[in-house]
């Protein structure tokens, strides 16, 4: 073996030597005949050193591009063959071969070979699965041990190697496997490693040697050792034979050979019962290697069958017997491809056979009741009968706490308690489960397994347990303890009221409430007598109970109380008498006294009450009056009534009004001498009008004023005068006469009289007259001022005796110290007197105005009178004045201040409503004004307004008026305005149909008292433009005469708001002053002149009670609508309506032929508010549905906004059906044509449609050639690519990069088809060879040419300025792409470029053809003979910016074409030489093109292939050798 292997080596060596030698002819020919072409570049391949054995980790493509040179560090990815001997086991056991077929064997080929190539394989290993389920899905692990005893032995040591460490973690083929269940299992990545020095081997080695190809999509953790042995077990062999002494029986075996069983094999894995799975093979004893069953058998049906035998017939059977597990191995066996022709009778084969081959029939079947729902109370026992008749085989049952179980027959009965949950499943399994499914294999020997099967087959019962109880309510008396009726309560269960009335043995029930339920009781309504016990009591409901609260009532309790008031004062009593100490007893209304009360002053008011009273009728009587009242003998009746049930007690008042104690106090009133008459002593006058007062004493106030009559009487009423000790007092005396003394009276008994003259004295003084100066007030000490003095009474001058004289003299003179004093005299008398001056002092002006004065108070002996004169003196007049439109306006009320030519101030002065000051009595001397500051609204002056006094000669010019002008300047007025509704004074109003907006205008620095205008009107803050109702703008003006310079104004606007919502209006306002503008307020911007209209949204977000969007359709779920509602006002009440929509129909959502519709009331706190409105509904039946949730919102019953969106997806809930769409284009450019470049990338956007967010998904792509309807093949691989993601969204878009050369997929179109994967499993896939979204073209650009001279002829002259024409025409152009057209002229035959024939035109295809036209001027001299042919580049626009261009297309390169090619012929007479102006359009400098090869290419070519033909010729050999 180890010959032929060397052999075929050598023949592979002499094949890839030849084969590599006719590459480098074709090259050097090639390079001949294309000396500069550029080529891709070729990869470079290395031999590799096999890694180390030791834990790699394989990256998917993303993260690990397949390389020639592995790192020691980890396995590339790589399609080349392994080494593994092993992998020509039958792969087909459970498909296309039977299983007792023998496995294929690989001839030996004779072959040399080293001593070292035998050491150089690599062992392989994954880690064991995390459990036997894992390797039951592993379907693609079938190459391994089986061939190793079919190798010579010397070929064996390096293959045990690997054998020894098989893989049992492997993945699963991209084929669908047979059984939906098994695509369930999890399964993990693996890999078997190839060893790259075995590099030599046939297509077919590589074929069978292929194990596991490593999956792109993933990465997987492997650990490799060379010492570390695989999953093995020992299994033991034992040769059992029949106890009659005969065969056991007879079959044809799977390959068709008949097989007589003398003695038949039983085996056990560590102790476990096995089975053989191998018809026809020896068994041994040994070390096995283990692996999962579908690693063996791949038909999961298969698997299944054999695994429900081995358990039916054996494994679980009481019957232990041998002959039971002969029948059972033969059972497996003709599942295996067995035909049994005879059985030894002791099997019962037949009748064993049937009744297996039933139970495994039966499997499937599951209780008649599976997955249903019973309903049933706690302590409630139910039966649920089983139609299919299956209970007999379940061999256990799974209950949750709470319930027990057990089978009668073919019912299951059940009993639950309170501890079960409320939603709860009963699982019944028809099987044990044992372990995973396994095969132990070695090599030449039989392969055996256990077979476990995994799946119980559960039978699901769900329960719905309903908890339920009673709650009683028993109404009672606090103190009888009697039961009350009609007493209503409020039950509040799970944040729910209802309300109950207790009937007439005080009770209220509620029944059938879930067990657990927590709730309260709290009554709302007392009965009639009661008060109202707002104590809330909590319950919690017990299953099966009755749970009894009671609440008990106080009767209600009456106040009887009285408050004592005087008849006439109320609460105060009058003089010294006193409401307090009153004695009043209580009786009821038939006279029997309840009890005696003693009155007393409670916070003012004199009161006493009884307490405790029983509701009924009663009357108050006084016993004992108070202190200075006459006792009241009248009954005060009233009742006591029940009131509100709040109140423990009601309360009744009375008011008991008593008479006070009153007297009699009068007199007369006289003068001591007569007002005029004073010398006679017996003429007393009787005084009218003169004022006596009665004071209290106890108050200190007065009570009573009275005044006497003509003839001086007086009195304060008959019986009039209150019990009290008075002060009696003259108030208001008599014009010239003084008051009496005060004296005291008292008033203590009912009716008591006091009678009094009262006598007044009258008033006199002297008089000293002083002479001062009027603005000093100084005397002024000079004599011999006169003065007369006339009484005005008497009418007639006074006259008094001269001092130290006989005579008298009516005139008064002032000594030298300036005053004088009577010697005698002068009665009372008001203004009686009138002092005249005769003769004023030196240097004052005459005091003309006479001086009268009064004598009226005699306390002081002489009376002092000051009588001024003044110098004489000017005035002086200051007009303050405003100018507007030609016009002067006084301005009032401006301050001056006044000062002297020293700058003294002498005084301020203001000016009046004419706008005037006027100083009077200035004596002579300089003076000026100074404005102190100016009236609001004005701009200050600050300019001294002088003026000089001066008089002429004795002052005949005093009292003369002078005038001084001073203007002043307003400060410009200025408006701002605050807008509002009128209604609240908010800034946002509701979009109704009749809105009054307030706008209160504040101005500044108006002249008060003149006349201005308001003018406003509404704008539209959006457009800046006056709001139009019914076409018109919207205006308001005011007149108004300003009071005040600054203040405010409120201008009113009626407007239609409901055609405005969202909108912002704003008022803008102009002040005008006689008709001319002197102020205006128009900013868009400001939001004090704003008012936004309000424009209610509602908004909702729609998830199931778990937070999730999607829900299986299992029962009753609450759906959550977050219903977000801007724009509404703080304080008003609003109402949330909402259905659910079936999305499909556009209908609503109908749970059992019922609508599902709830609302939520709110009294919104914020403008924006959120409101959870639930919905409970029933999912089951609506599978598949998307649900949406209708919200509208209302507030007195007027809807102001909803959301009614079918399509929101935040409205929405649903169920998942994943599908992918996909649209390919170029990446750089976006478009769906490209050109043949060595790289494109294609960027392929997977649109997927319902995915779970946050879960990992894997998408695989592959590019198709559309034509073929095959994969794409560059380079003879397959141009895949792979994205892992986790889905951020349910529906999203992820882009795939398939990088290509694409130079050898000219003109084709490659369509683009993507699987959707998750955890392996297959979820949906696009891949539709004609959908043109799918799909790229890559172009085929060509390039068609003709050269003429400028008249169109193929020739021109061998002289200067020769124009040559270039037409060029480019087909198959990828519109939008980027090109770059090169056009080189070369004279042939030589094959040099001509100067000035140069040209480069780069360009965006906006068609597939397009044409260019260039015209070269040429120099022809010299050259008659030779032909100007011309070659055409066409470069495309590359994806790499160092190499932004690649030729695409190429034309007449060869110098071949004649179209490209003019003539040079010889001119008849040849013209003088000239020099081209301009040699060339649109031309730039490029590299020459190459040059032609030379002749001797075609003999390399021809070498190349005879070389290909000997290594074809050994291919063959090797093939045949293989066979």
């Amino acid at each position: 073996m180890i010959l032929v292997q060397l052999r075929t080596r050598k023949k592979w060596l002499k094949a890839a030597v030849l084969l590599a030698f006719s590459q480098f002819c074709f090259l050097t020919g090639t390079f001949q005949a294309q000396a500069e072409e550029t080529t891709p570049s070729q990869p470079t391949v290395e031999t590799t050193e096999p890694a180390p054995v030791e834990a790699v980790e394989v990256q998917s493509v993303e993260e690990a591009v397949p390389a020639t040179e592995t790192s020691a560090e980890s396995v590339p990815k790589t399609d080349a063959p392994t080494t593994n001997s092993k992998a020509v086991l039958d792969q087909t056991i459970g498909e296309a071969q039977n299983p007792g077929d023998s496995p294929a064997v690989i001839q030996p080929v004779e072959a040399e070979i080293s001593p070292e190539s035998s050491e150089e394989s690599t062992s392989s290993t994954t880690q064991p699965s995390e459990s036997a389920e894992t390797m039951d899905t592993t379907e693609e692990t079938t190459a391994k041990d089986k061939s190793t005893s079919e190798l010579p032995a010397s070929a064996k040591p390096s293959v045990e190697k690997v054998t020894d460490t098989p893989a049992t973690d492997m993945e699963k083929p991209v084929e669908q496997p047979v059984d939906n269940k098994d695509t369930e299992e999890t399964t993990e990545d693996s890999v078997v490693v190839s060893d790259k020095k075995e590099n030599t081997m046939t297509d077919k080695e590589m074929k069978d040697t292929f194990v596991v190809t490593q999956p792109t999509n993933t990465r997987v953790r492997r650990a490799v050792t060379s010492t570390r042995a695989a999953n093995t077990a020992t299994v033991h062999e034992k040769i059992e034979y029949a106890s009659n002494g005969l065969d056991w029986g007879s079959a044809i075996l799977p390959n068709g050979t008949s097989f007589t069983y003398d003695g038949v094999s039983i085996f056990d894995v560590d102790g476990k019962i096995a089975f053989c799975v191998e018809p026809g093979v020896r068994g041994a004893s040994g070390i096995f290697t283990e692996s999962a069953l579908s690693t063996y058998i791949k038909d999961a049906n298969l698997r299944k069958k054999i695994a429900l035998i081995s358990y039916y017939g054996y494994t679980n059977s009481k019957d232990k017997s041998l002959n039971r597990r002969i029948a059972t191995q033969f059972l497996i066996h003709e599942q295996l491809g067995s035909r049994f022709y005879g059985t030894n009778s002791i099997l019962n084969y037949d009748a064993f056979k049937k009744d297996v081959l039933g139970l495994v029939s039966n499997y499937d079947k599951k209780a008649s009741f599976n997955n249903q729902t019973k309903t049933v109370k706690v302590g409630e026992t139910i039966k649920v009968p089983d139609t299919n008749n299956i209970l007999k085989d379940v061999v256990k049952i799974n209950v949750p706490k709470g319930v027990t179980a057990k089978i009668q027959g073919n019912q299951l009965v059940l009993t639950v308690t309170k501890d079960v949950s409320e939603k709860t499943s009963i699982t019944l399994s028809k099987i044990k489960v044992m372990g995973a499914p396994l095969v132990y294999r070695k090599a030449g020997v039989q392969t055996v397994g256990l077979l476990n099967f995994n799946e119980p087959n559960d039978t699901v019962l769900n329960l719905n347990v309903l908890k339920q109880g009673n709650l009683e309510i028993l109404k009672i008396d606090a103190k009888t303890k009697k039961p009350l009726a009609n007493a209503e309560i409020k039950v509040t269960i799970n944040g729910k009221d209802q309300t109950v009335k207790t009937d007439e043995n005080g009770k209220a029930t509620i029944k059938n409430l879930t067990h657990g339920t927590k709730g309260s009781v709290v009554e709302v309504k007392a009965p009639t007598g009661y008060v109202l016990n707002k104590t809330s009591k909590d319950f919690t409901i017990e299953a099966n109970k009755t749970i009894k609260v009671t609440i008990e009532n106080k009767e209600q309790k009456g106040i009887a109380r009285i408050f004592k008031e005087d008849s006439k004062t109320g609460n105060n009593s009058q003089g010294a008498a006193t409401l307090e100490g009153a004695v009043y007893g209580l009786y009821q209304a038939n006279g029997t006294k309840i009890k005696s009360v003693t009155l007393k002053n409670i916070n003012g008011k004199v009161q006493a009450e009884v307490k405790d009273l029983k509701l009924s009728s009663y009357y108050w009587l006084e016993e004992k009056a108070p202190v200075g009242y006459n006792l009241n003998t009248n009954k005060i009746h009233f009742e006591l009534v029940y009131g509100d049930q709040d109140k423990e007690t009601v309360t009744k008042e009375v008011i008991a009004k008593d008479q006070v104690i009153k007297g009699t106090i009068e007199g007369v009133k006289v003068g001591n001498k007569d007002f005029v008459d004073t010398n006679n002593p017996d003429n007393k006058p009787k005084l009218e009008g003169i004022e006596i007062s009665l004071t209290s004493k106890t108050t200190g106030k007065v009570v009573k004023a009275v005044l006497t009559d003509k003839d001086g009487y007086f009195t304060f009423g008959k019986n009039s005068v209150v019990f009290d000790t008075y002060i009696v007092s003259e108030t208001k005396g008599k014009e010239g006469y003084k008051l009496f003394d005060p004296f005291e009276v008292t008033i203590s008994k009912q009716g008591q009289t006091f009678r009094y003259v009262l006598e007044d004295q009258i008033i006199e003084q002297q008089v000293k007259i002083v002479k001062v100066d009027q603005e000093t007030g100084k005397t002024i000490a000079l004599a011999n001022t006169e003065f007369k003095i006339f009484d005005t009474l008497a009418n007639k001058y006074i006259t008094f005796a001269i001092p130290n004289d006989t005579e008298v003299t009516d005139i008064f003179r002032t000594n030298d110290k300036g005053y004088l004093v009577t010697n005698g005299t002068f009665t009372y008398g008001v203004n009686r007197y009138r002092l005249e001056e005769i003769n004023a002092p030196k240097n004052y002006l005459l005091n003309k105005t006479p001086l009268v004065f009064s004598i009226t108070d005699d306390t002081e002996p002489i009376k002092v009178i000051n009588f001024a004169n003044r110098q004489a003196r000017k005035n002086v007049k200051l007009f303050k004045y405003e100018e507007w439109n030609k016009k002067k306006t006084p301005l009032a009320g401006v301050t001056f201040t006044l000062y002297n030519g020293e700058g003294k101030a002498l005084g301020e002065y203001t000016t009046d409503t004419n706008g005037e000051l006027l100083v009077k009595g200035l004596v002579a001397g300089s003076y000026y004004f100074t404005e102190n500051a100016p009236l609001e609204s004005f701009q200050p002056n600050t300019d001294k307004q002088a003026f000089t006094v001066v008089f002429k000669q004795n002052a005949p010019d005093d009292g003369e008026t002078l005038l001084v002008s001073v203007r002043n300047y307003l400060i410009p007025p200025t408006l701002e305005t605050q807008a509002s509704n009128k209604e609240d004074g908010k800034k946002v109003i509701d979009p109704l149909e009749k809105v009054v907006i307030k706008d209160s205008v504040s101005y500044t620095n108006l002249f008060v008292g003149k006349e201005y205008t308001i003018s406003g009107v509404l704008m539209n803050k959006a457009t800046n433009a006056p709001i139009l109702q019914d076409g018109k703008e919207i205006r308001k003006t005011l007149t108004f005469i300003a009071d005040k310079a600054n203040g405010t104004k409120d201008l009113e606007f009626v407007t239609n708001a409901s055609a405005l919502k969202g909108q912002t209006i704003v008022v803008f306002e102009k002040l005008f002053r006689d008709g001319i503008e002197v102020a205006a307020h128009e900013d868009i911007t400001d939001e004090n002149q704003s008012v936004r209209v309000n424009n209610p949204t509602v908004h909702t977000t729609a998830v199931f009670e778990d937070g999730l969007t999607v829900a299986d359709p299992t029962g009753r779920f609450t759906l959550n609508d977050t219903v977000e509602v801007k724009e509404i006002l703080p304080g008003k009440a609003y109402l949330v309506k909402g259905i659910l929509m079936d999305k499909a129909t556009g209908e609503p959502l109908l749970v059992h032929g019922n609508t599902v519709e709830t609302s939520v009331g709110f009294i919104a706190k914020a403008e924006n508010e959120t409101v959870i409105v639930p919905f409970t509904f029933d999912l089951t039946d609506l599978n598949g549905r998307e649900i949406v949730v209708f919200e509208s919102l209302f507030r007195n019953d007027e809807e102001l906004a909803n959301h009614k969106d079918i399509n929101d997806k935040g409205q929405t809930v649903r169920v998942t059906n994943p599908s992918v769409r996909t649209t390919a284009t170029h990446k750089p450019t976006g478009l769906k044509v490209v050109n043949p470049l060595t790289k494109v990338t294609i960027t392929d956007a997977v649109k997927y449609h319902d995915l779970i967010v946050g879960k990992t998904y894997t998408v695989t792509g592959i590019l198709m050639d559309k034509a073929m309807a095959q994969p794409v093949l560059v380079d003879g691989k397959e141009v895949t690519s792979t994205l892992t993601f986790v889905a951020e969204r349910t529906d999203g878009t992820v882009n795939l990069d398939f990088v290509l050369d694409a130079r050898a997929l000219r003109g084709k179109e490659v369509v683009v088809f993507e699987d959707l994967f998750r955890d392996g499993v297959l979820l949906a896939s696009h891949v539709d060879i004609t959908d043109k979204d799918q799909t790229i073209k890559i172009v085929n650009p060509t390039i068609t040419t003709k050269a003429t001279n400028a008249n169109g002829g193929k020739e021109i002259l061998a002289l200067p300025n020769q124009t040559v024409l270039e037409w060029v025409k480019v087909d198959g152009l990828a519109i939008g792409q980027f090109y770059k057209l090169i056009v080189q002229g070369y004279l042939t035959p030589d094959g040099t470029p001509f100067e000035g024939t140069h040209a480069e035109k780069i360009f965006t295809a906006d068609k597939e053809t397009m044409e260019f036209l260039f015209e070269f001027l040429v120099d022809g001299c010299k050259l008659a003979g030779k032909g100007l042919s011309f070659s055409e580049w066409l470069q495309a626009k590359t994806e790499d910016d160092k190499e932004p261009f690649e030729e695409v297309a190429r034309h007449n390169v060869d110098l071949t074409n004649k179209d490209q090619t003019v003539q040079i012929v010889e001119a008849p007479k040849p013209p003088q030489p000239m020099k081209p102006e301009q040699p060339v359009k649109e031309a730039s400098m490029m590299p020459t093109l190459p040059k032609t090869g030379s002749e001797d290419n075609v003999l390399w070519i021809m070498i190349g292939m005879i070389f290909v033909l000997a290594a074809g010729l050994i291919g063959y050999d090797l093939y045949k050798v293989k066979d």
